[in-house]
C-alpha cells in the first residue's frame, strides 16, 4: 500500500508556529537564523524556508514582549487603529 505524500504548506506561520520558534531558538541559542528556518521548513511542512530577515523579525518580536501571543491559530495579530469605532462594532 502507497502511503500519502506529505502536502507541503504555503504561507505564513501561525502565531503558535511563532511561539514555537521562538522556544527552539532559547533551546538552542547556536542555531543560526538560516539553520532555525530550515527546521520551520521541515517541522511545519513549509514548501520553502522563511527567508533570515523574517526569522530576525520574529525572534526580535518575542524578545520584546513574548506575552503577545494572543490566539495561537492566528497568522498575525493587528493593532486596532480605532478603538472607539471597535467598541462600538462590538456591541
Amino acid at each position: 500500500m502507497q502511503s500519502k505524500p506529505r502536502v507541503l504548506r504555503v504561507g505564513n506561520l501561525t502565531e503558535e508556529e511563532k511561539m514555537q520558534l521562538y522556544d527552539k531558538h532559547k533551546r538552542e541559542p547556536k542555531l543560526t537564523q538560516n539553520q532555525l528556518a530550515e527546521w520551520c521548513r521541515v517541522k511545519f511542512s513549509l514548501e520553502k524556508a522563511s527567508v533570515q530577515g523574517t526569522i530576525s523579525n520574529i525572534l526580535r518580536r518575542f524578545k520584546k514582549s513574548p506575552a503577545m501571543l494572543i490566539a495561537p491559530d492566528r497568522k498575525s495579530n493587528r493593532a486596532v487603529m480605532y478603538p472607539e469605532l471597535d467598541a462600538a462594532l462590538a456591541l
